[in-house]
């Protein structure tokens, strides 16, 4: 069985953590944060669509992957992703009705 150097797994993850502070940087941005804004669920689509992009990316970047670490492709970095990508945009949701009312 021939693994993954676990270098190859540590780039997808730093990409995912640096992914999921754009995507809520950017959902804010866009104004998907405004209280009572009926279209906020949108922010969540864009995650949606750039986690997407990334797993595309990471099965594009490595091509020899055993069938048993496949799972890895989608796993990994998912949970910080998501994290962040939740933390940034109540942060800066919380500080746009806080500074600019």
């Amino acid at each position: 069985m021939v693994k993954v150097e676990s270098n190859r797994w540590d780039k997808i993850f730093w990409i995912r953590v640096v992914l999921g502070i754009i995507s809520g940087l950017l959902s804010g941005l866009l104004k998907f944060t405004v209280p009572h804004n009926p279209k906020a669920y949108l922010g969540l689509f864009i995650a949606l669509i750039i986690y997407f992009a990334s797993i595309y990316y990471a099965k594009f970047t490595i091509r020899d992957i055993p069938k048993e670490e496949r799972y890895k492709l989608v796993t990994t970095g998912m949970g910080s992703f998501i994290l962040l990508f939740l933390f940034v945009w109540i942060l800066y949701n919380s500080l746009e009705v806080t500074l600019f009312p």
